[in-house]
């Protein structure tokens, strides 16, 4: 389980993982800025491993290409959770029942860090009509939101 506890300037906050506590002391903006983070990644919960692989099946809905990788990436890069919850939810939304895939690109196994998520929209659409729901959700969505992917994910169209 994980707690948060914030309060004035200074004041502790704890996070527990299972039974351990670790208690640390922080000013309130980077309090401010844990609390952002865990609500948006780590949601409580007392019957699940809250770990980011774990949290990747609860968010992702669609398919995976070598989830191995996949999971590798989205361990060091826990971050991309609510990014790719809410794609996941947007792309729906315009592309109706298109194959949704994620997949990793230049993962190395020895540097995760260098490797790069995408979401990739198989559709049978005509290029035009593709093209523009692409462009709508660009614009609606994923342009606002692209800097909390860090530069970490990319999302194509695949012509099936």
């Amino acid at each position: 389980m994980w707690g948060v506890f914030t309060g004035e300037e200074n004041r502790a906050f704890e996070i527990s993982v299972g039974v351990t506590p670790i208690w640390q002391a922080f000013s309130t903006e980077v309090i401010s800025m844990a609390n952002a983070q865990i609500s948006t990644l780590y949601r409580v919960s007392l019957l699940g491993d809250l770990s980011p692989v774990a949290e990747l099946d609860r968010v992702w809905d669609g398919g995976m290409r070598d989830r191995i990788s996949v999971e590798r990436i989205v361990k060091n890069r826990p971050f991309l959770l609510g990014v790719l919850k809410e794609a996941y939810t947007e792309i729906r939304s315009r592309f109706g029942s298109e194959s949704v895939l994620l997949e990793s690109i230049d993962s190395v196994e020895d540097q995760p860090e260098e490797g790069k998520l995408i979401i990739a929209i198989e559709t049978k659409l005509r290029v035009d009509e593709a093209r523009e729901k692409l462009k709508d959700l660009d614009t609606c969505w994923w342009l606002p939101n692209i800097r909390r992917a860090k530069g970490s994910l990319s999302i194509i169209l695949e012509y099936v």
